[in-house]
């Protein structure tokens, strides 16, 4: 096997175009690659910023669920500059 090099890859608060950073395909391929070399959930979990859990369960679901979108019409957004409606 070959040495894996770490992954950087920005904070799971950046945004890229509206929608939360997900775990790509190559990443999710790594993280095999990992468990294949006897790395438990909780050294992959520290070495990619993800939990634990989250990485176990897609190992045991084959991969990261598919990235969902939201058609426009879908989305609701309040006016700039109104915070709430009283009543």
């Amino acid at each position: 096997m070959w040495p894996l090099q770490p992954v950087e890859r920005p904070s799971k608060s950046e945004t890229l175009e509206g929608q939360l950073l997900m775990m790509a395909q190559e990443e999710f391929m790594d993280v095999l690659a990992m468990r294949r070399q006897g790395m438990s959930y909780v050294e992959i979990g520290e070495q990619l910023g993800y939990h634990p859990d989250t990485i176990s369960k897609w190992c045991k679901a084959g991969g990261p669920p598919a990235a969902q979108t939201v058609l426009d019409e879908a989305r609701v957004a309040a006016p700039r500059g109104v915070v709430g409606i009283r009543g």
